[in-house]
């Protein structure tokens, strides 16, 4: 077998293959005889047909079917050789096949193109500095405070903001008789001020007393779901009960409560679990800020397979999301119709970092190794406490492991970048820094 590429351009290559007459002649006589096998041809017994009959009858389905095998079974061999990893199914482009004649085909396939990354002696991005700082530590104890409060009923005073309601309601749309679907409720916990309802429901809610009868009147935004946007309706809510909430002191007992030794171990676990969080918000910012500045470096030929491969992906991520949302199939058709072009620019954005990313790998020569991938793996099996083989197991039957090697590897070059491009400032990989000695002010209200 002879092998050469032709280049077409910096993203298509053609692979032209030449064989032997023998392997030819080889690959014929393999079809002639397996036709022999089962021609049946009045005057003889099957598999008794002679052999030059056979090649007068079946000759061209012969052809074809060596044709197919022939090339079948060396276009692989053909790309390894030299070099070519095809990123689409490959157009062949082939002459007849000649009993005692070589044959020559040739495949037309697109593939990553070769470059040298730009920036990578330019770019430049400062980490920043980064403390937790008091606020944000009282912010939290004080949510656990409001999580882990103790419910009491009011009795001196109608509802008011943070107190929690229990309430029965049906929602009537304006100008019809019969509560629409999805709009009644019973024993539906509602706290004022949480502003988790449609606007204006919780403030009507507002001096309401156990017993009471209130209708709320509320108008649907435009952006609420298809049936029930920018329409009125009247909601009859009965109050079943008023409570308010009753806070725990912040005080060793109050961390005892919450699995912690005491306050300070408490605040020491708050501070880490957020540093640690600025630290992945960091990082985020930092390997967007680079890839931003890469992609703009760098202008790329992206093969159409690649973006076609990202933009299928995409729609289908897309798809999965807005099914679990509960649309039916017309809505999320609709939908992802509605947001293609910004899939296709998004899947081009994609395939274009992918190849930066590849690029990258192959001149730094970062690889993956089976122990990184044992390593993933076994982190996987403890995060899910499923056994370690279980997981290879259903990644391999669910073609994933190979997807999981990919990110492993976007990971390493994503830490080569930072640790290049990258000046002062923490990674989300460093230990947090101690907490600071002097306490917050913390606030020991019960109400």
């Amino acid at each position: 077998m002879k092998v050469h590429v032709e280049e077409i351009s910096n993203i298509e290559k053609k692979v032209v293959v030449e064989l032997s007459a023998d392997v030819v002649d080889e690959a014929l006589a393999a079809q002639f005889k397996r036709y022999g096998k089962t021609a049946r041809v009045k005057g003889f017994r099957p598999g008794k047909v002679p052999a030059s009959l056979v090649k007068q009858m079946f000759r061209r389905e012969a052809q074809s079917a060596a044709t197919g095998e022939l090339i079948q079974n060396s276009l692989f061999d053909a790309m390894k050789e030299v070099d070519i990893e095809p990123l689409n199914m490959p157009d062949i482009d082939r002459d007849d096949l000649v009993e005692g004649e070589g044959f020559t085909y040739s495949a037309v396939c697109q593939v990553r193109p070769e470059f040298d990354v730009q920036g990578l002696d330019s770019i430049s991005v400062a980490r920043n500095d980064l403390a937790v700082s008091d606020e944000d530590m009282d912010k939290e104890l004080q949510m656990l405070r409001e999580q882990h409060a103790e419910l009491e009923p009011v009795e001196d005073r109608g509802a008011d903001t943070g107190d929690i309601l229990t309430v029965d309601f049906v929602g009537v749309l304006s100008g019809e008789t019969e509560p629409f679907e999805g709009g009644s409720g019973n024993d539906q916990t509602i706290e004022i001020g949480s502003g988790r309802l449609v606007p204006g429901f919780e403030d009507q809610l507002m001096g309401a007393k156990e017993g009471d009868t209130v209708e709320v009147n509320i108008s649907f935004p435009e952006d609420y779901v298809e049936t029930l946007a920018s329409k009125e309706a009247v909601f009859t809510c009965t109050i079943k009960a008023v409570k308010h909430k009753v806070l725990a002191d912040l005080d060793d007992e109050f961390a005892r409560d919450l699995e912690h030794d005491d306050l300070g171990a408490l605040r020491a676990d708050i501070y880490d679990r957020q540093y640690k969080r600025l630290c992945g918000e960091e990082d985020a910012r930092v390997r967007k800020e680079i890839l931003d500045s890469l992609m703009e470096a760098n202008d790329i030929d992206v093969p159409e397979a690649m973006e076609t491969s990202a933009q299928n992906q995409l729609q289908q991520e897309l798809h999965a999301r807005l099914q679990m949302s509960g649309l039916g199939q017309d809505e999320v058709h609709h939908l992802i119709e509605e947001q293609m072009e910004s899939i296709q620019t998004r899947a081009k954005d994609l395939a274009k970092r992918d190849l930066i990313i590849g690029a990258i790998a192959k001149k730094e020569e970062l690889t993956v190794s089976d122990e990184d991938t044992d390593t993933k793996l076994q982190e996987i099996s403890d995060a899910t406490g499923k056994p370690l083989a279980w997981v290879k197991a259903t990644l391999m039957r669910e073609q994933r492991l190979e997807g999981l090697k990919i990110e492993l590897l976007q990971d390493k070059v994503f830490e080569w970048l930072e640790n290049t491009l990258t000046t002062g400032g923490v990674s989300a990989a460093s230990e947090p820094a101690s907490e600071p000695a002097s306490e917050p002010s913390t606030t020991e209200d019960t109400e």
